[in-house]
């Protein structure tokens, strides 16, 4: 089992080293552009809003199609919410409601339940 002393000791070196890490590996970034590469020409508004606009709303566009073209295809409401509940009655008629017997006076048990006061 570690030690109290061992563990406090554990816990900042172990977020220095990540630290260090990060700084290590970032490290290329900070290097010059060679000298015997060309100048890069510059970039004008129709290609930044291009690349920074209409590019990332295409992606949009075309990610959104792909998640609701299969769903509009099978004709399913797009709206919120759960979808309508079917008729269900467990243990019930299997056809339709409709199939019950219907009283036949007042003393009679079909039509479902009842009750009196």
């Amino acid at each position: 089992m570690i030690s109290s002393t061992l563990r406090r000791l554990l816990r900042p070196s172990t977020v220095a080293l990540a630290a260090g890490l990060v700084v290590l590996t970032a490290l290329p970034a900070a290097a010059d552009v060679p000298e015997t590469w060309p100048e890069p020409d510059a970039v004008g508004i129709l290609g930044a809003v291009l690349l920074f606009v209409a590019i990332p709303v295409l992606v949009f566009v075309v990610t959104t199609l792909a998640v609701y073209a299969p769903s509009i295809a099978r004709g399913e409401s797009l709206t919120p919410g759960p979808p309508e509940p079917r008729r269900q009655w467990l243990g019930g008629p299997r056809r339709s409601p409709e199939e019950l017997a219907a009283p036949d006076d007042e003393d009679s048990a079909a039509g479902g339940a009842g009750g009196s006061w």
